[in-house]
Order: C-alpha cells, then sequence, then structure tokens
C-alpha cells in the first residue's frame, strides 16, 4: 500500500468515525403560555422535563387572551401556547401572508358540558431550531397520559391522541 493511499483510507476512517459521533443537544429557555384550565397539566409537564433535564428552563405563563397568546406565538417571542380554540380567519390570513408555519395539536377536553378541546400550538420555527420545544411535545404525548391534571381537563380519546403521536413520530422522520 502506498503512502498516499494510507494517507486517503487513514482520512476516510477519521471522517467516518467524527461523523458517526454523536451530535450533543444543547438545550435553552423555553416559555410556554396557557389558558387556565390547562395551567396545571402545563406546570406537571414542565416540571417533569426540568427535574429529568436540567439543561433546560421552561418559563410558565397563565394567559386567558387567546388572541394575544396566537399573536405572540406567530411572532416567535412565545414557543408553545394551550388555547381554547381554533386560529380565526384574520389570525390565519397573518401566518399566510408572513409565511409562519406552525403546529397545531389536540391538547385535552374541557371539564363542562361542552367537551370543548384546547389546542396546543407551536411556532415551526422554534419547533425545528429548539429542541426543547419538540421535548416538551413528545413528553405531553409520550406513553401515559399520567401528565393530565384529570381534576382540571379531560384527556384526548385514545383515537385523537394516537394520531397525534403517529404524526410527531412522521415528522421526526424528515
Amino acid at each position: 500500500m502506498s503512502f498516499l493511499t494510507f494517507l486517503l483510507l487513514f482520512g476516510v476512517g477519521i471522517s467516518f468515525a467524527y461523523s458517526n459521533k454523536p451530535k450533543e443537544i444543547k438545550y435553552g429557555h423555553m416559555e410556554v403560555q396557557s389558558i387556565t384550565p390547562a395551567i396545571s397539566t402545563v406546570k406537571k409537564i414542565s416540571h417533569n422535563i426540568t427535574s429529568t433535564k436540567p439543561g433546560i428552563k421552561i418559563t410558565v405563563k397563565e394567559n386567558n387572551n387567546d388572541a394575544e397568546m396566537i399573536q405572540r406565538m406567530l411572532e416567535g417571542n412565545v414557543d408553545i401556547i394551550i388555547a381554547s380554540r381554533d386560529m380565526n380567519d384574520d389570525e390565519e390570513a397573518i401566518a399566510k401572508e408572513y409565511n409562519i408555519s406552525y403546529k397545531k395539536l389536540p391538547f385535552a377536553i374541557s371539564k363542562d358540558d361542552t367537551n370543548q378541546i384546547y389546542y396546543m400550538y407551536i411556532n415551526d420555527m422554534n419547533y425545528n431550531h429548539k429542541p426543547q420545544n419538540k421535548v416538551f411535545a413528545k413528553n405531553y404525548y409520550g406513553d401515559d397520559r399520567s401528565l393530565v391534571v384529570t381534576t382540571d381537563v379531560n384527556p384526548l380519546p385514545d383515537e385523537e391522541y394516537n394520531k397525534v403521536i403517529d404524526y410527531l413520530k412522521l415528522i421526526d422522520e424528515f
């Protein structure tokens, strides 16, 4: 084997070994805003995450103004919101005009007779560039539902819950 061949093979070996090294994930701060009925569940999720991943810092704020939370999420000022309604036409138009994409996931169901669905909204820019946002979503939609504070909200039906889990798995593959 020539010296040049040796260097090429050695270099490829080093490159291969280096590229297979697991990438260190750097977590940081995130802000979650939630309506009152879901705030206990959001706080429970946050505590669960920060106690197992000390690099993640989560600020949880209670906010019952869906319009304000949606606006802040679209602006990228809030990472995740739990809202009590769908976005209205004006809010969707703003998202479209400024090319802002987001994820809307069913979160829980109200305890009252209306069975209103609460939604988790995540700004896609924040979801894709801030790994702590993925951790939050995956932590809530984990294998069990122990993080749902059932005195405040009802968990999603199994079918809806499984759809969200499948969706999150799918987007992680791309």
